[in-house]
C-alpha cells in the first residue's frame, strides 16, 4: 500500500505485520459464520425427545376427547318437557287452553302452576305465581313434586297447533 504523500510512517508498517501475524494466529474455527444461522444446533437427540413428546401430547389430548364425546352422547336425554310422552301434561290439551282456563284444569289434577309470561312486544320476560288473563300456552316444563312451569306468550291470542299426542 503506498502513501499518497510518500511518507512512511515505520510505526504504521509494525502494526499492519502485527495485525497479519494475528489474523494468522486466530484459529478458523472461531472465526464469525457469515450468511448462516448463528444460533447454534441442538443435538438431534433433544429433538427427537420434543417431537416424541409433542406426538405424546397429541394423541393424549385426542383419547381425552374423544372418551368425553363417548361419555357426552351416551348420556340419556332427560326431557323435563311436561307435553313430551310421559311427562304430566302429554296428551292433555291444555295447551288448547286460556291460562285462567289451565290453571283450573291444572288444579284439579292436583298441580301446582308457575307462570313464565313473555311479552315480546313490551320485551319484557316476568315469573308469577297466578295465570294473566290473556295468552297463549306455549311449552311447559315439568318440575319436582307436581309443579310445572308453563309458558305463556302474551302477543298470541290464538293457541299454537296441539302438541302431538
Amino acid at each position: 500500500m503506498s502513501d499518497p504523500l510518500g511518507d512512511r510512517d515505520p510505526f504504521d508498517d509494525l502494526l499492519r505485520v502485527r495485525l497479519e501475524r494475528l489474523t494468522a494466529a486466530i484459529p478458523v474455527d472461531l472465526l464469525p459464520v457469515t450468511g448462516g444461522d448463528p444460533r447454534p444446533r441442538r443435538p438431534a437427540g433433544r429433538r427427537w425427545f420434543r417431537a416424541a413428546m409433542l406426538a405424546v401430547a397429541t394423541l393424549l389430548l385426542v383419547s381425552l376427547s374423544a372418551v368425553a364425546t363417548v361419555v357426552w352422547i351416551g348420556r340419556p336425554a332427560a326431557s323435563s318437557g311436561a307435553f313430551a310422552d310421559g311427562g304430566p301434561l302429554h296428551c292433555s290439551g291444555i295447551d288448547q287452553l286460556s291460562p285462567p282456563d289451565a290453571e283450573r284444569w291444572l288444579t284439579a289434577q292436583g298441580l301446582t302452576a308457575h307462570w313464565q309470561v313473555e311479552d315480546r312486544e313490551a320485551h319484557t320476560s316476568v315469573s308469577q305465581d297466578e295465570p294473566p288473563p290473556r295468552g297463549s300456552i306455549t311449552d311447559a316444563l315439568a318440575l319436582a313434586d307436581g309443579h310445572v312451569l308453563i309458558l305463556v306468550d302474551l302477543s298470541r291470542d290464538t293457541p299454537l297447533p296441539p302438541k302431538p299426542c
